[in-house]
């Protein structure tokens, strides 16, 4: 039960401007069928009480409408209940009858007497203006969130595209190529690690190219791996020290979008200079459920046309998967970037 209160307090919709204004034309299309009773009642009660009248025979049935399609039907929706939608719906109704009936009274001046016959005809009269407004907009509602799907799947095949395409890039096969032919050449057995941790990497990226997100533990080793490629290319010219300790809990706990880590790492190098003398610290550190990527500005002597493309796409799978957002922070001596770490998936 406490679950079903969670629910209904936690799954209500926001009304937009769009909404307001069909509420509004559905109210003025009903009022010709309403006013002859707005008029026989005004010639009994006068015109303070008439006004009265008309507005609470419109807030009532509109009152259903909010609870419905801002609670209800998203409750509905989400948990595939029909049997609490139905109760639910069974006790507002008879809430709400039973409340006109006292409420009309009080506008009339007079007691009505609660009966089966008053609350049936609240009930209808409630029904009559609040069905046609709850289907429009729960259709209206349908509709946006068909739209926002198929956004939704459009932006994360492309951001999987573009991940796929970042890391299977010409430049980056070249140049690691390159490295492990001049390896072969000095020393087979860093070679042969080197052609283990490359292959490690593609198979990493081909296993989870797919999926939504994957165990912090396996981005972590995958970013490993990626580290070990750039000391053999660029030697010490990019500090990577950060990156050797991390809480045990948080690898089989926490889990990130596939190559989250390693995009970081990868902006941090393609547009900061590396020094063998003076190392570029890429620091990492992980709290309160953020993994953040900090390091100095060394802007590149060559110029690197910067499109943020690998943080764009990684910024765009977040808002697909979580209400948290990436954080990219730029001063004039540093950039850092603080990525969400998922609790569930």
């Amino acid at each position: 039960m406490k679950k079903r209160i969670d629910d209904f307090l936690g799954f209500k919709q926001k009304i937009s401007e769009s909404d307001g204004w069909i509420v509004l034309f559905c109210c003025a299309l009903v009022l010709p069928f309403f006013y002859e009773d707005f008029a026989a009642y005004y010639q009994k009660k006068g015109l303070v009480r008439c006004v009265l009248f008309a507005l609470y025979q419109y807030i009532n049935p509109l009152a259903l409408v909010y609870i419905l399609v801002y609670y209800l039907l998203p409750i509905f929706i989400n948990g595939k209940n029909i049997f609490f939608l139905m109760i639910a719906l069974f006790v507002v109704l008879n809430v709400q009858a039973l409340l006109a009936v006292e409420v009309l009274g009080l506008i009339a001046g007079q007691n009505f007497t609660i009966n089966y016959n008053a609350i049936t005809r609240q009930m209808q009269f409630a029904v009559l203006l609040a069905a046609p407004i709850s289907m429009i907009l729960f259709i209206k509602q349908l509709v946006e969130i068909k739209g926002r799907l198929l956004t939704t799947e459009k932006e994360k095949k492309e951001a999987e595209l573009k991940l796929l395409k970042q890391q299977i890039d010409p430049h980056f096969l070249f140049n690691n190529l390159n490295v492990l032919g001049a390896l072969i050449q000095q020393n087979k057995d860093v070679a042969a690690e080197y052609l283990n941790r490359f292959a490690s990497l593609y198979r990493y990226i081909i296993k989870h190219k797919d999926e939504d997100v994957v165990l912090l533990e396996e981005e972590w080793n995958f970013a490993q791996n990626y580290i070990f490629l750039i000391q053999q290319r660029f030697g010490k010219a990019y500090n990577f020290e950060a990156f050797k300790t991390i809480d045990s809990a948080l690898l089989t706990s926490r889990f990130v979008p596939p190559g989250a880590i390693q995009t970081l790492i990868e902006n941090s190098i393609k547009h900061n200079q590396g020094d063998q003398a003076n190392p570029l610290v890429i620091e990492v550190n992980f709290e309160n459920d953020v993994c953040s990527l900090k390091n100095e500005i060394r802007t590149k002597l060559t110029s690197v046309e910067s499109t943020q493309t690998g943080l764009k796409n990684l910024e765009a799978r977040y808002r697909l998967l979580s209400d948290k957002k990436m954080v990219i922070v730029k001063l004039s001596h540093s950039f850092e970037v603080k990525i969400p770490l998922l609790k569930t998936v």
